[in-house]
C-alpha cells in the first residue's frame, strides 16, 4: 500500500512504520507534535505511537466506526486528522 496517495494537511507527516507494514504514523507539525498510529489492517487508529491496544472509539459502551468501500483508507486518515485537530484546541 502506498501512502503517497493519501492526503494530510500541509506540514503534517504520514509515515509508514517499518516493522508494521499495515500501520502508519500521523503527526502534527512542531512544536506540539500530537500523533496517532493508523492501523489499516484493523481499520482504525490509536492515540500516540502504538501498534497494540484499543482503537479510538472502541469501548465497552461505544461502537467503533466501520470503514469500508472505495476510499476507506483516506476516510480513516481524515478521521484521524479531525481527532488530532480536536486535541490541538
Amino acid at each position: 500500500m502506498s501512502l503517497s496517495v493519501l492526503t494530510v494537511p500541509e506540514g503534517w507527516t504520514l509515515e509508514p512504520m517499518e516493522r508494521q507494514p499495515d500501520h502508519a504514523f500521523l503527526s502534527t507539525p512542531a512544536p506540539l507534535r500530537y500523533s496517532v498510529t493508523i492501523d489499516f489492517k484493523l481499520r482504525g487508529f490509536r492515540k500516540g505511537f502504538s501498534s497494540i491496544g484499543m482503537l479510538v472509539g472502541e469501548a465497552w459502551n461505544q461502537k467503533r466506526k466501520k470503514y469500508g468501500g472505495r476510499g476507506w483508507r483516506q476516510e480513516i486518515v481524515d478521521d484521524a486528522v479531525a481527532y488530532l485537530k480536536e486535541s490541538l484546541r
